[in-house]
């Protein structure tokens, strides 16, 4: 199961990435373990549009990723969420879903 994963990232990986891009997806997947070491709990590196959804099919760019916690990944499986309005950006910053973050650190 995790070769075919790791075969729908790569044919999911836009010929056209240039180096920083695939520095900004190394980044967003060493900001998932600092934080799950900081959360103390495993977070994941999500699509947000999955490579291999239902009715959708996104890329593995780094505007496409964002941490999430585990037991949120495992639950969202290959949909998309609902209610997501995808903005994506090029700024190179990481997203970090609510549920990766521990509930002393989420807003009320």
């Amino acid at each position: 199961a995790e070769m075919m994963r790791q075969a729908a990232k790569l044919q999911a990986m836009p010929k056209w990435l240039t180096p920083e891009h695939i520095e900004q997806i190394k980044t967003v997947y060493q900001v998932a373990k600092q934080t799950t070491l900081l959360a103390g709990f495993p977070c994941h590196v999500d699509h947000i549009v999955p490579l291999r959804g239902k009715n959708v099919c996104g890329l593995h760019a780094p505007w496409n990723l964002r941490v999430v916690s585990q037991s949120y990944n495992s639950k969202k499986h290959n949909n998309l969420d609902d209610g997501v309005l995808y903005a994506p950006s090029m700024s190179g910053g990481v997203l970090i879903h609510s549920s990766a973050l521990p509930w002393n650190w989420r807003k009320l």
